[in-house]
């Protein structure tokens, strides 16, 4: 759906204001003389804008009530989708009232809020991340991970995809949030494995690159997380890597971080990028926190600043960079050569 993301004056209209601008403080005298006639093109000019605020709105609720249509058998996922069009509405009202408010002849002010609905018009994402900040004004993860747009991603391993696929359909189902869904891959991981150190399967990590294709680095977070589902035993790279590989196949833009907790010990756990920022979810270190049996939660969704009490990351950025999508080296190249065009 496209539409006209342009608000241009037209060239006479243009040389009006450009003489308003330069003649305003050293000849006052001419305003009254052009003011009827540029009265007429601004009451024009906000008519068109207005038009376009309609249209964008109609456009961004097509688009909200088609996600509601798709999942029509999940309640939460609809709640969560009727919140945010909600908020949309109001988001366009708010704009709309801000144009009605402006003084008579007010250029700038209404080339500034031009300015605003473009940049949502050409990034929708920015949009979307001020209404989620509206929605969880108090950034509670639950509501957050609730809000957060759905990228379902497979390793392109069979043997593993089939197995994840399997577990999910286990511990989740229709009717969960998507942080209901985490909390279950969360608890599951804890519940089901033990800690215990174990080697990485290199055979398997050149298995993939070699006849998959698939970068050296996800490759082995590949083969850990397959030893993790297998085994039920690892260490904090086995924990992290199954979580990222269950919360990948949710549609969530997790990361495997490297760390090192405040004694100094080398340390991998998981960050998960929610509207913007980063959340910290490290099961293994909740496996380590368990009281009578119970979860305690200490490092379930917590913010940088929260997870600087816990540890330090050595090199967030250079973690982020390495992971590759699971994409082969073929894919790759396609998609580069696609950007390129």
């Amino acid at each position: 759906m496209k539409i006209n993301r342009k608000y241009k004056l037209k060239k006479k209209s243009l040389l009006v204001v450009a003489t308003i601008a330069v003649l305003s403080s050293a000849s006052l005298w001419i305003f009254p003389m052009i003011k009827h006639s540029s009265q007429g093109k601004y009451v024009a000019e906000i008519t068109i804008v207005v038009g376009e605020i309609d249209q964008e709105k109609k456009n961004l609720l097509q688009v909200i009530d088609s996600k509601i249509e798709e999942n029509q058998n999940t309640v939460s996922a609809n709640e969560a989708l009727q919140n945010l069009k909600v908020k949309t509405i109001e988001k366009w009202t708010q704009i709309k009232g801000e144009i009605q408010g402006l003084e008579n002849h007010d250029l700038d002010g209404l080339h500034m809020i031009q300015e605003e609905i473009s940049n949502y018009q050409n990034h929708p994402e920015v949009l979307k991340a001020e209404l989620i900040e509206e929605l969880c004004i108090d950034k509670r993860i639950d509501c957050l991970l609730n809000y957060t747009t759905l990228n379902p991603l497979k390793t392109g391993y069979d043997v593993l995809d089939v197995k994840v696929e399997q577990l999910l359909s286990e511990i989740t189902n229709t009717t969960m949030t998507t942080y209901e869904k985490v909390k279950a891959i969360y608890d599951y991981i804890i519940y089901s494995m033990r800690y215990q150190q174990a080697d990485t399967n290199f055979f398997l990590v050149n298995q993939l690159e070699t006849e998959y294709g698939i970068d050296r680095n996800d490759a082995r977070e590949i083969a850990l997380a397959m030893h993790a589902l297998q085994n039920k035993y690892g260490s904090c790279d086995h924990y992290s890597a199954l979580f990222m590989v269950l919360t990948r196949r949710l549609g969530l833009e997790s990361y495997t971080i490297n760390a090192r907790n405040w004694g100094g010990l080398r340390h991998t756990t998981v960050n998960i990028k929610i509207n913007h920022e980063f959340y910290d979810f490290d099961p293994q270190g909740d496996a380590n926190s368990r009281r009578g049996g119970g979860i305690q939660y200490y490092y379930f969704g917590k913010n940088d600043q929260q997870a600087s009490k816990l540890y330090q990351y050595n090199n967030r950025e250079n973690d982020i960079a390495r992971f590759k999508n699971f994409k082969s080296k073929k894919q790759s190249l396609e998609a580069l050569e696609d950007s390129n065009v």
